[in-house]
């Protein structure tokens, strides 16, 4: 079983915290997000110039600041945090213990790179749903305008996370158009949700330019017949990308109806 499967309960997530496959499947998962995170700094330092590496340097310098007490709270509760707190999920352990103390010093930490290591370390399937619900706060708390790339994390860490439980906190988000691109992963979770009205939720979606895409990645994993007719017209979209998403969810949505259709005869 996967982080990305059906919802479960208290009791069942426990089991699965502990399952190896699970684990290995979470740590692998980890592992390559850092990588690319990695690969992505290497890039962007090469890229700097002189004063802007700099910069960037007392950057990292006051991000280790900002977090050291964070660290250090972890230590105390057992926590063996070498370097950074991405250290937590890299050892593919379940660090229950940690979450209150993450969620405690998200809102005071104050630099952005600060809270995005934090948020990153609360996307983990056992954090939830408290964690969900503080992530939908602090999204909030985020001003909208400039397009900031933190509240985008938020919004990638609730798809793993964001059930039932947030959705009409996601749907008020998604509806909000000042929040901008940053809403984005909130249309892409609700495709993993059972409510019924996610469907015309993310149909809705559609006519907003900003989140198309990932309207109709949703409407993809939901396989939403309803929502056929409503894809067709971004299958001649000026934008190839989007062309491409409506005809990999229509093909997904026919595939379904042509097993409908042969449950149908076999019964």
């Amino acid at each position: 079983m996967t982080p990305r499967q059906k919802k479960v309960t208290e009791i069942e997530l426990d089991r699965l915290v502990d399952d190896p496959e699970f684990k290995a499947h979470w740590r692998e998962k980890e592992e390559k997000r850092l990588l690319k995170r990695e690969e992505f700094l290497r890039d962007l330092a090469q890229r700097l110039s002189p004063e802007k590496s700099k910069q960037w340097g007392l950057r990292r310098v006051e991000l280790s600041r900002d977090l050291a007490p964070v660290e250090q709270a972890l230590r105390d509760i057992g926590y063996e945090i070498v370097d950074s707190i991405t250290e937590l999920k890299e050892s593919g352990t379940v660090y229950k213990k940690a979450i209150p103390v993450l969620l405690d010093w998200l809102p005071r930490v104050t630099t952005v790179g600060a809270k995005d290591i934090i948020v990153h370390a609360l996307g983990a399937p056992w954090a939830k749903p408290r964690v969900a619900h503080a992530l939908i706060e602090e999204f909030l708390r985020v001003p909208g305008d400039p397009p900031c790339a933190y509240k985008w994390a938020i919004g990638d860490m609730l798809e793993i996370i964001g059930d039932e439980d947030v959705y009409d906190d996601m749907v008020t988000i998604l509806r909000d158009r000042s929040h901008g691109h940053s809403r984005e992963r909130f249309a892409m979770a609700l495709g993993k949700m059972k409510n019924p009205n996610a469907v015309d939720v993310l149909i809705e979606m559609l006519d907003d330019e900003q989140i198309v895409g990932p309207a109709i990645v949703g409407l993809k994993r939901l396989k939403a017949v309803k929502a056929r007719p409503f894809l067709e017209r971004f299958l001649t979209h000026e934008k190839t990308w989007c062309r491409k998403a409506a005809s990999s969810a229509i093909k997904a949505i026919d595939k379904k109806i042509e097993r409908e259709k042969q449950k149908g005869i076999m019964e």
